[in-house]
């Protein structure tokens, strides 16, 4: 049976699934870890991915474009491959590393959201955290902080369980959106816990039909990519767009932040920034809570796959 070339938000959440894990990652010494220590983990991952799935060594690699088995590597997928839909070439990344921004002691919980077809590449994944203990987070070999990790969570809706086996048959399988969305309570606040940044230019206030819309994509995108293969079609999308252009603007009180993430294949530092801060969701229509209880399964803005644009609701 073929899924259907177009879907509404309804059917998009019931096509696209996601899985989540958690590992507890405690490091060594007494250094004061990164505020945003995941803007640094995706490089780190990435690395330590090559080394564990590529059977190359790094002088024989020439380009993961032209790998023969590049469609089943995993390092391929999560971090090289561009989406071959027509318009959709800067699809987003079918995964999120999180991290809480300014962690206290010397542990972080590392937070993997894989979408989709992503989730059979978390046995990798698995794999490149534990080899990258050896190497350590840091952008200067003699700073780096050495790691163990400690714990390994499997999420679901409802609940979580410990993992203790990691080999790729024993993967679980993710869960439709929708079924997260389920266990969801209508939420008073939301909190843009790192930075939210809709454009590509610095802005000086928040879009609100703006954050909707580019949520609205983000989910279409990657049901295109990594769910069904379905978008929201011409008709469904000009009436969402309709709807969401009518709804009321929250209060908030938000502040812009920038940071810098240092780019090794670019050999510069990347300006990054967005709005973090308080929303007051209680005026809003019982049709947007949906959105925002999206918006906290799948971030939004620019820089999700680092942990940016994280939201949180209580």
């Amino acid at each position: 049976m073929h899924s259907p070339l177009y879907l509404t938000t309804d059917g998009m959440l019931e096509q696209l699934q996601l899985a989540k894990y958690s590992f507890k990652l405690v490091f060594s010494g007494k250094d004061k870890l990164p505020a945003y220590s995941a803007l640094g983990l995706r490089g780190l991952l990435g690395h330590q991915l090559q080394k564990v799935v590529c059977p190359l060594t790094v002088r024989q690699r020439d380009s993961c474009k032209t790998c023969f088995i590049r469609r089943h590597c995993p390092y391929f997928n999560l971090y090289e491959q561009q989406c071959d839909i027509r318009g959709r070439k800067e699809a987003p990344k079918g995964y999120i590393l999180y991290c809480p921004p300014h962690p206290r002691g010397n542990e972080v919980e590392v937070e993997v959201t894989l979408m989709g077809r992503s989730n059979v590449f978390f046995s990798a994944l698995f794999a490149a955290i534990k080899q990258a203990e050896k190497t350590g987070l840091g952008l200067r070999r003699e700073r780096r902080r050495q790691y163990r990790v400690s714990v390994v969570s499997r999420h679901f809706p409802g609940g979580s369980e410990l993992l203790k086996d990691q080999r790729e048959e024993s993967t679980p399988p993710p869960f439709p959106v929708c079924q997260w969305l389920d266990q969801a309570q209508s939420a008073e606040k939301a909190y843009f816990v790192t930075p939210v940044r809709l454009t590509k230019k610095r802005e000086s206030v928040l879009n609100w039909n703006l954050l909707y819309t580019n949520l609205a994509r983000r989910l279409e995108s990657l049901n295109m990519v990594y769910g069904s293969g379905a978008g929201f079609g011409r008709d469904n999308w000009l009436e969402l767009r309709a709807l969401m252009q009518d709804w009321p603007a929250p209060s908030a009180r938000l502040h812009w932040v920038q940071l810098h993430r240092y780019s090794a294949r670019q050999d510069q530092k990347i300006p990054l920034g967005g709005f973090i801060g308080q929303v007051d969701l209680s005026r809003l229509r019982p049709e947007q809570q949906i959105w925002w209880h999206l918006a906290s399964l799948l971030h939004v803005g620019r820089g999700t796959v680092m942990g940016l644009g994280r939201i949180e609701l209580s």
